[in-house]
């Protein structure tokens, strides 16, 4: 019975038989129909039982007119099993689906392909097909323009571009969809194209690229021109040009269906459409490259206005050759994401004999209207006193010149760098050389065994005499060990309280001396005592550098925008109880790191 089981059990897995692969083989679809220029359509490339991974990759030419792209892939597997007299049959379907987007540029006869998939060794290509694109009447009920400045700008400048089309209300009533296209907007080598999204948008606004599609706010308004009503909708984007030269737009088009007839019926409505066009026509802008005769060392290629540069120091009080990590945030009215930082050691920002500075440029990072930047320098000379005002230039494209801002001084305490001699590692005071294994003999000297019993008793009357028949009894050694570690304590407390450190003592006396100064400035003008605040805190962190916090360096830096600021907003009346606790408050808490 179990040799029978089993046969029957081969003879059904021999009945299962999965169905061999059929030949890998790839076909394109075409939509039907009429083709005109500036209508986009899309061709389905399927290519079919290929394995499932890798994916295979296709490719295809670049048409002669017009623009091609892959929009996307989509892998569809499906597995399907057949009973059939007994037999099982399986199968497993693989299919990937290409599709590609086609944008007619030109009328006429366009050639497109041959599409070609490979996986691995494998390939598998289409027949080239022609197709052939006509072109779209224009019509008056329709126009479309592009407003850009006609006189020349510089680059990095911030140009403003409007894209409007108009249309009857007729038309505007029977739209069924349309396709505006502006080149302008697919010109990414030579310009960055900046969106600000508008408050309050009424529409959004389809505009077709080689990239896809781009959906922009935009608004709408009604005109009235030559006696026909308009419906007139305008997109701005702001174009800043990276580099000099000429640029010869292509025309902005635009192409609608507009529904012809109504239907009545069933299934009743507007049927039929026809489509019309409207063409701008080609403009030209003229960049210019910013002026080299009188640009500051201290310009890094920002081009607008109204620019700042804040600077902020992660530590003021240093010794030479320490590094300090500065901050720098740039804003302003401009291209602040293609804007950078000049050489810090250029003129105008950091001297070379003061400070060391990294080498080539900062990169850095756009967030928010902002730009921030970060370098390590290094303060060379401890006669160094404070970070100097940086400057900061940029082009006004307005004004045609060259503008300058200055970033505020940060004070700093810079202490002379602690250079360790080789007489600080060997002592000088000892005569003579040193002789380690002289000392040790003459030490183990002291020690001697003459005379010493060494045998071992083996008595067990004795090892195990009973103690407590002593004088004292059992309590002596009680007693013994008791006094012992009193005398060790007492000796430990005594040895504690001569060997204190020296440095503690004066760390402690310069510390309350401090305290003492920073109660004392209450008493002075506004304009010294922040002064002496400032003074006494960063003596203070000299000493105990480790209780260094943020709180500190935010209130230091106050203190110094108090006392660097110009003479007729200085305070001269005495400085708030607020100011002078927070003062009192951070001094304590260096006190508590002191050990």
């Amino acid at each position: 019975m179990r040799s029978a089981g089993l046969i029957a059990i081969g003879a059904a897995m021999l009945l299962i038989t999965p169905r061999l692969a059929a030949a890998q083989r790839v076909q394109l679809q075409v939509p039907q129909g009429t083709l005109y220029v500036g209508t986009p359509i899309e061709l389905r490339l399927t290519a079919e039982d290929f394995e499932e991974d890798p994916q295979p990759e296709a490719s295809v030419p670049s048409p002669d007119k017009g623009q091609l792209e892959l929009v996307g892939v989509s892998p569809q597997v499906s597995t399907s099993v057949t009973i059939i007299n007994g037999r099982i049959t399986q199968s497993k379907q693989v299919r990937f689906v290409y599709r590609y987007r086609y944008l007619p540029t030109e009328p006429g006869t366009v050639e497109i392909g041959p599409f070609v998939v490979t996986q691995g060794a494998l390939r598998r290509a289409t027949q080239a097909i022609r197709l052939q694109v006509g072109e779209v009447p224009l019509s008056d009920r329709l126009r479309v323009s592009l407003r850009l400045p006609e006189e020349a700008r510089y680059v990095g400048e911030h140009v403003p571009v409007t894209l409007e089309f108009w249309l009857d209300t007729d038309l505007q009533e029977n739209l069924h969809s349309y396709t505006l296209r502006a080149p302008v907007f697919e010109l990414g080598e030579s310009f960055q194209i900046l969106d600000e999204p508008e408050a309050e948008a009424d529409l959004e606004v389809n505009i077709e690229t080689a990239s896809g599609r781009v959906r922009l706010p935009g608004s709408v308004s009604q005109v009235v021109s030559n006696g026909q009503r308009f419906t007139v909708v305008s997109v701005t984007r702001t174009l800043v040009p990276l580099h000099a030269g000429s640029y010869e737009l292509e025309p902005a088009t635009l192409v609608v269906n507009e529904f012809t007839r109504w239907e009545r019926g069933l299934f009743s409505g507007r049927r039929g459409a026809r489509k019309l066009r409207a063409t701008d026509r080609p403009r030209v802008l003229e960049v210019k490259p910013v002026p080299r005769e009188g640009m500051p060392p201290s310009f890094a290629g920002a081009v607008g206005r109204g620019y700042t540069l804040e600077v902020s120091a992660d530590r003021t009080i240093v010794q030479a050759g320490d590094p300090i990590t500065l901050h720098f945030v740039v804003r302003g009215e401009g291209n602040l994401e293609s804007a950078g930082l000049p050489p810090l050691n250029a003129e105008g920002l950091l001297p070379p004999s003061d400070f060391r500075v990294p080498e080539g440029d900062l990169t850095g990072q756009y967030e928010e209207g902002k730009k921030h930047f970060t370098a390590v320098v290094r303060v060379l000379d401890e006669s160094v006193r404070e970070i100097p005002p940086l400057a900061y230039s940029w082009f006004d494209a307005q004004q045609g010149s060259y503008q300058t801002t200055r970033s505020r001084p940060i004070a700093l305490s810079v202490r002379p760098a602690e250079v360790v001699a080789a007489e600080d590692v060997f002592s000088a005071e000892a005569e003579g050389e040193y002789e380690p294994e002289e000392t040790e003999v003459r030490d183990a000297g002291t020690f001697t065994l003459t005379g010493a019993d060494l045998a071992i008793e083996r008595d067990l009357s004795v090892l195990l005499r009973d103690r407590r028949r002593g004088p004292i009894g059992p309590w002596m050694p009680v007693g013994l060990y008791a006094g012992t570690s009193l005398l060790v304590l007492a000796a430990l407390f005594d040895r504690r309280r001569r060997d204190v450190d020296p440095v503690l003592v004066r760390r402690r006396k310069l510390l309350e001396a401090e305290l003492g100064r920073l109660r004392g400035a209450a008493n002075l003008p506004g304009d010294r005592a922040v002064v002496e605040l400032a003074q006494a805190l960063r003596r203070m962190l000299a000493e105990v550098p480790e209780a260094r916090s943020v709180e500190i360096d935010e209130f230091l830096s106050e203190c110094d925008a108090r006392s660097y600021a110009p003479a007729g907003q200085r305070q001269t009346a005495q400085l708030d109880e607020e100011f002078q606790g927070r003062a009192l408050a951070l001094a304590r808490g260096i006190t508590e790191h002191e050990p």
